[in-house]
């Protein structure tokens, strides 16, 4: 009919199972720093090169893939049963003045980061996310994401992003991006005074041969790195570029 049901079982990194986004969520070609792409509300049970943890994931797709429920556990090697993250979230895509619009709902409950932390055994982290990002152009999109968890294990009690994406400026394949963020320290995880840190970012993709070759000269301040914890109060500025070849 027009429902489906999916799984997957494998080296699965939940960072691109749950609380995706169509512009901030690919550091190869959109944002660079961390915190547009990863979420650090989320004590992520991945690693850099995503993998490392095996995962099972199962998604249910209602109304023509209009809404779709994930389901999400991840857990270490000998360890897979007893202490894991679960996630779950509810997604809806559709069209607004006849763009397209995705909203995202996720919870999560996490077992395996306090464990690995040195907390005790029934110490347990938990929260909830949303994602949202629309076409709400021709070539501009917006996107907003919040993050909040409830627990004293996570060095970041919230974290949230706003941002912009305007493409093809230069060319169909080409980009700019602009966005804001901001963090927030648990003071409980920390001794230290209630601190925000925040981070403005702008860069331009510029992509030669339909995409197969992109430029990315970008630049980032950071207002007060690490929120307060183990640093004075600073601003951090940063002017790079990246290169990057897809094949």
């Amino acid at each position: 009919g027009d429902n489906s049901l999916f799984w997957e079982v494998g080296k699965i990194d939940p960072r691109t199972r749950f609380l995706q986004n169509a512009f901030a969520d690919d550091e190869n070609t959109q944002f660079i720093n961390n915190l547009f792409d990863d979420t650090a509300a989320v004590l992520w049970m991945s690693n850099n090169n995503g993998g490392g943890y095996l995962g099972l994931h199962a998604w249910f797709s209602l109304m023509d893939d209009q809404i779709v429920i994930n389901l999400g556990w991840f857990g270490g090697a000998g360890r897979f049963f007893d202490n894991g993250q679960a996630f779950l979230q509810v997604s809806w895509q559709g069209e607004v003045s006849g763009r397209a619009m995705n909203a995202r709902l996720m919870f999560f409950y996490d077992q395996a980061m306090p464990s690995l932390v040195g907390l005790g055994p029934d110490d347990a982290d938990y929260g909830f996310g949303l994602s949202w990002d629309w076409l709400a152009m021709e070539q501009l999109g917006v996107f907003v994401r919040f993050v909040w968890n409830f627990e004293d294990v996570n060095p970041v009690n919230w974290d949230a992003q706003i941002g912009i994406q305007y493409a093809g400026l230069g060319n169909e394949d080409s980009a700019l991006g602009f966005a804001f963020g901001v963090l927030v320290v648990n003071t409980d995880v920390y001794s230290a005074p209630k601190d925000y840190e925040f981070v403005f970012e702008l860069y331009y993709r510029y992509a030669l041969e339909q995409g197969k070759a992109q430029i990315t000269p970008f630049f980032q301040l950071i207002i007060d790195p690490g929120a307060g914890v183990g640093f004075v109060d600073s601003n951090l500025y940063l002017l790079g570029i990246r290169l990057h070849v897809p094949f």
